[in-house]
């Protein structure tokens, strides 16, 4: 189950607020002017540093995109953890639809993370899959789908670690779509998000469950069997009128 675990929150220490300091200046070069045109001399520049001092921080650029990625993308990946926690109360469609309407309204908020999604800045799978954030929101989406099959809500008979990321992947699909339509004058399509909400909740459902239910609604894991009628015990049929012989009451007659 997703939950937060409230700590004191310790005052960054230099080397930390380098380290930030570099990571911010980074996603504003990587987006004004693109990964090839970004030069780690740049970004030291940028925060006060001298070149060789960046080395302390990033072994080299790349390592300092990725990071600058996952720093742009964790913003999206919060608003998804407090749609999950808000929604155990609400059926899978509703969530997933909800969830969907929140990252279209606000993905283009964050530009980098955009031009990943759009395939202006190239990016292996792998490589976006593997962003931490992004790896720990699965791990926690998985746990919630293992909450919903505990409940009777989810289908029993999936792995949920292998759903949350066929999940996951159909939600990058959706904003990788949206990111591609940014600068153009389409609107935002909440009847496709929706529709996608829709065939993931089909595709969850268990069989016995005919309405949609709240994650949090515990439910039967199968429909109760039903008792079988009992019969009335067999009447003994009836003799037809007029076919029985009462017994004769008169004695023989002597013979002659």
């Amino acid at each position: 189950m997703i939950c937060r675990i409230e700590t004191e929150p310790k005052a960054p220490s230099k080397g930390e607020r380098t380290r930030a300091a570099l990571v911010e200046a980074a996603v504003r070069r990587f987006v004004a002017e693109g990964f090839a045109r970004t030069s780690l001399a740049d970004l030291a520049r940028d925060v006060g540093l001298t070149p060789s001092a960046v080395y302390r921080y990033f072994p080299d650029k790349e390592s300092l995109f990725i990071t600058a990625v996952d720093s742009d993308a964790a913003a999206l990946v919060e608003l998804v953890r407090e749609t999950l926690l808000e929604g155990t109360e609400e059926t899978i469609a509703g969530l997933l639809g909800r969830l969907l309407g929140r990252l279209n309204a606000v993905v283009a908020l964050h530009p980098l993370a955009s031009r990943v999604l759009s395939g202006a800045e190239a990016m292996s799978p792998d490589r976006i899959m593997g962003l931490p954030h992004l790896t720990a929101l699965r791990q926690e989406l998985a746990d919630l789908l293992r909450v919903g099959q505990d409940a009777g809500v989810v289908r029993d008979d999936i792995k949920s670690d292998q759903i949350a990321l066929g999940i996951e992947t159909i939600v990058m699909y959706q904003l990788s779509h949206l990111a591609t339509l940014q600068g153009t004058e389409a609107r935002t399509d909440d009847e496709r998000a929706m529709a996608i909400a829709a065939v993931i909740d089909s595709a969850l459902r268990p069989a016995h469950v005919l309405e949609a239910r709240p994650l949090s609604r515990e439910a039967p894991a199968t429909k109760p069997a039903k008792k079988p009628a009992k019969r009335a015990p067999a009447k003994k049929p009836a003799a037809a009128k007029g076919t029985t012989r009462k017994p004769s009451s008169a004695k023989p007659k002597p013979g002659r």
